[in-house]
């Protein structure tokens, strides 16, 4: 009886401490999830009432400022997490360079012909600079919902403005106008809320600006090939395809990879600083159900293929993707989900030099991607599938080289144990 009752209260005891974590979870998966739902609502919206010239337009447009965007802050966005105390000087920084390389990217953009003016690319490209910013810096001080507000509120107001607008104004103009909603949100938390004081850091190597450029090198690098990786894809296939090739993969990349990709993007943004916070306890957790990988796996690949599946039927009444591009962009997705531990450990955990060759590492492999995919096309493999494994041969590479720091840390803690 006595045990009994020592397990009824062991069993409220955890009940108890997993309520507590749902409950700070929910706003910040709700808030994260109707930014980045938005943007998908509004990629389904486009997909299925645009014609193929005006989603070849967004999917490159798309594309184009998720990567420059990632260009323009040469890492700054990934120092606020690895090093809060210096978070006032990086965001000053910030500012000015955003400024000047959006102003240059708007021009090289509307020059190769990615955009649709030189003032929608630079204004894109700083929104989204912005928006990215204002994301990292709430995540570092830990308050996640004021995070997904600066990073989701533009998602939003764009997806409002497709639904309600489309018929009146271009997909470009409404991005820009959600952008300039975005920023008065952004503007507004940092009026209301303040930093905390209480965050721990692994390293305090940034002293002054000269440090934020030479350890900003290394996450420039991590953070290009990360972009190039996420969206470059389509980029690759408009260099290499139709407008058609760019429609027909945005399609379904739509139903097959983004779904997964989002989950992805939640996880990874809680993993970084619950691993800066306790490095230990993130190894021991990983330890105790790493070997439950495989099985996630099997469970999840097939899981996407149905879902996106059943999507497209129900919203385009038909499924058009080949069963090939398929079944590789959903295991792109299982891979991507892969990624976020070992990702998380080099952005965290590497030393300097150590993360530097990391990242030299991943900017190559990103950037022999399209090469790749251009050598399927030569022999012959249609461009969307060329593609497609391209990309799936660079995100499997980079999570291959994470794990190698994934080890080392497993084997300290074996050590220190």
């Amino acid at each position: 009886m006595t045990q009994l009752r020592l397990i009824i209260k062991i069993k409220r005891v955890n009940i108890r401490k997993y309520s507590a974590l749902a409950s700070k979870a929910f706003p910040s998966l709700i808030t994260f999830f109707l930014g980045v739902g938005a943007l998908y609502l509004a990629d389904v919206f486009i997909t299925r009432g645009a014609s193929v010239e005006e989603i070849a337009e967004w999917a490159t447009l798309k594309s184009f400022m998720m990567v420059c965007g990632t260009f323009t802050l040469f890492g700054l966005d990934q120092q606020l997490i690895r090093e809060p105390q210096a978070s006032k000087l990086i965001a000053k920084v910030s500012i000015f360079q955003i400024l000047i390389i959006a102003s240059l990217a708007g021009l090289l953009g509307y020059r190769l012909g990615f955009t649709p003016s030189y003032s929608v690319g630079a204004l894109a490209v700083a929104g989204i600079a912005f928006s990215i910013m204002a994301f990292s810096w709430w995540r570092t001080n830990l308050q996640m919902t004021a995070a997904y507000l600066s990073n989701g509120t533009w998602r939003l107001s764009f997806l409002i403005g497709i639904i309600f607008l489309s018929h009146q104004f271009s997909i470009s103009t409404i991005l820009i106008g959600a952008f300039g909603i975005g920023l008065l949100v952004i503007a507004g938390l940092f009026i209301r809320m303040k930093p905390r004081a209480d965050l721990s850091s692994i390293h305090r190597d940034i002293n002054n600006i000269r440090d934020i450029y030479i350890i900003g090198s290394s996450y420039f690098m991590a953070a290009l090939s990360l972009s190039i990786a996420a969206y470059g894809e389509h980029l690759v296939v408009r260099g290499l395809g139709t407008n058609s090739d760019v429609a027909l993969y945005f399609n379904s990349a739509v139903l097959y990879l983004f779904p997964g990709v989002m989950f992805n993007q939640y996880v990874a943004a809680v993993v970084g600083p619950a691993l800066r916070q306790d490095e230990g306890r993130a190894v021991t957790l990983i330890r105790k159900y790493y070997k439950w990988t495989p099985v996630a796996i099997l469970v999840i690949w097939p899981g996407l293929m149905i879902a996106g599946s059943i999507l497209g039927t129900l919203i385009y009444g038909e499924i058009k993707t080949p069963f090939l591009l398929m079944a590789i962009l959903s295991f792109t997705a299982c891979v991507r989900l892969l990624y976020i531990v070992p990702s998380s450990f080099v952005g965290i955990t590497a030393k300097k030099k150590q993360l530097r060759n990391i990242c030299a590492l991943f900017l190559a492999i990103a950037i022999f991607m399209p090469f790749m995919a251009w050598g399927f096309v030569k022999l012959g493999v249609a461009v969307i599938i060329a593609v497609a494994v391209a990309n799936l041969i660079n995100w499997s590479l980079r999570t291959l080289v994470g794990l190698s720091i994934v080890r080392q840390r497993f084997a300290l803690y074996s050590l220190q144990s």
